[in-house]
């Protein structure tokens, strides 16, 4: 039996997404015409539209479609912004802000993930996103500042290094998870003035940690 995937995508976004509050019509039809399958294997295919985290492989995930809309709906995108997409992963994410933001750049490690977001964009004829192929914990200066920074996991500490990157104005948004076997929080961070980000618990939330930002082990003797 062949799956309906345009029909799982607007059962998606209105019994997972809307329900969980979210209002952001530019939002809602991102998610409506974004193929989430499209950035999955085909094993996970029968999973694309849970609302549940995916795994990806290589420490990366493909958030829950009702977390992950909420984090961008508090981000407040604007057409004009620029984002900063940290562990892209297969693109799904970037994608969504591809639709709604002015220009999206997104930084992936793993090489064979990018190519694969990159093959998935031509084919959707994306023509507003940059990938850069680096370590996701440093983000990409060279492109900076952003008016908006997400991160597609969990942060065991507060990412200063990303942090850097925002402009003033410029919001960040992410899942932390201080402690591995306590709930996340889901947090907003926002740059007042130079000196100044202020830093806003937004809902619960529970993602798996995006490699590189999980919590340090503490030896002892």
């Amino acid at each position: 039996m062949t799956q309906d995937f345009d029909k799982a995508r607007e059962y998606m976004t209105w019994s997972q997404i809307e329900t969980s509050g979210v209002r952001n019509e530019a939002l809602l039809s991102a998610f409506r015409d974004t193929p989430r399958e499209s950035f999955v294997s085909e094993d996970k295919y029968a999973v694309a539209y849970k609302d549940e985290d995916i795994e990806l492989g290589q420490g990366r995930i493909m958030m829950e479609p009702s977390v992950h809309a909420r984090l961008l709906q508090n981000l407040n995108i604007k057409s004009s912004d620029i984002v900063l997409n940290i562990g892209s992963a297969t693109g799904y994410s970037t994608a969504i802000f591809a639709q709604i933001a002015s220009t999206v750049v997104q930084v992936e490690s793993h090489k064979d993930m990018m190519a694969f977001s990159e093959e998935q964009f031509q084919l959707q004829q994306f023509a507003n996103i940059v990938s850069f192929a680096g370590d996701i914990t440093k983000g990409c200066s060279s492109h900076a500042p952003y008016d908006i920074i997400f991160i597609n996991g969990a942060v065991a500490s507060r990412p200063e290094e990303l942090l850097k990157q925002l402009g003033i104005g410029g919001r960040c948004a992410c899942v932390a998870r201080k402690n591995p076997n306590a709930q996340g929080k889901a947090i907003l961070y926002e740059r007042a003035t130079e000196d100044n980000i202020s830093e806003k618990t937004l809902f619960d939330a529970s993602v798996p940690y995006l490699k590189g930002f999980e919590p340090v082990e503490e030896f002892s003797l």
